[in-house]
């Protein structure tokens, strides 16, 4: 053991003497380990492997609702009226007597429906208004005039207006408008004045 420390130290003598410092280079500074490059290595490769590993997931976008209005839903067709055919006309034709009360007391009143246009369902109605004094009001006076306006022929609701003077023109005596609804044998309704007085009638 001896022996060897004083050989290495000869050697170490030797060479300081002639000024060859390599060899000192080699002693005092021993080559880094080459596997410590790979051993870093393998550490930062891990450590990205943790980072990875340990980040947290990426959230997916939520999708947005969408803002377009949603469809209305569509709506049933409202149900045809049945057709009626011309033949529904008669229901409404023909003279309608009864009375009605004005200012100088009870009057016999007739309404001649002569023509229904039946190519709407709110129909064209002409007709004939024909009055005359009762018994009991002796001074009450005739007359007749035309009559126009509108029938619903299914529910049998009408409305006219005096349009024209067939007979002359009694004193004191205007034309009348007038609503009412005809059934199958009756036909009651307004006579349209200040006071609106009702009139009364049925089919004969």
């Amino acid at each position: 053991m001896k022996r060897a420390l004083i050989v290495t130290l000869i050697i170490l003598v030797f060479f300081t003497a002639c000024g060859n410092p390599p060899l000192i280079q080699v002693i005092t500074n021993p080559p880094v380990n080459e596997q410590e490059p790979a051993l870093i290595k393998d550490i930062s490769e891990e450590s990205v492997e943790d980072v990875s590993v340990n980040a947290e997931p990426e959230l997916e976008p939520k999708p947005v609702p969408s803002l377009e209005p949603e469809p209305m839903p569509s709506l049933m067709p409202a149900p045809s009226l049945p057709s009626l055919g011309e033949d529904a006309a008669e229901k409404y034709l023909g003279k309608w007597t009864g009375y009605y009360n004005n200012n100088s007391g009870k009057m016999n009143l007739e309404i001649d429906i002569y023509m229904v246009d039946m190519t709407t369902n709110t129909s064209n109605v002409w007709a004939r208004f024909i009055f005359s004094p009762d018994i009991s009001n002796p001074t009450g006076k005739s007359g007749e005039y035309k009559l126009e306006g509108d029938l619903n022929v299914y529910t049998g609701e009408v409305s006219m207006q005096g349009t024209q003077w067939i007979s002359a023109n009694p004193e004191n005596y205007s034309m009348l408008s007038l609503s009412g609804i005809i059934t199958d044998t009756t036909f009651n309704g307004l006579l349209e004045r200040g006071y609106l007085p009702e009139f009364y009638l049925n089919r004969f």
